[in-house]
């Protein structure tokens, strides 16, 4: 079994690869409106902003 591993703070994590369909680089977040409280922010994504 392939597996993708990587960590979110000190905390290590793994997927199976068949459940990943595509990983990015590191994206700089942009900050969002301070009253939406559910996104930490913006990235820019194929031209297109997603939030996060």
């Amino acid at each position: 079994m392939l597996l993708v591993l990587f960590n979110i703070g000190v905390e290590r994590f793994a997927l199976s690869c068949h459940a990943v369909v595509e990983i990015l680089p590191f994206l700089r977040l942009q900050e969002a409106s301070p009253r939406c409280e559910e996104i930490s922010g913006l990235i820019n994504y194929r031209g297109r902003p997603v939030p996060v």
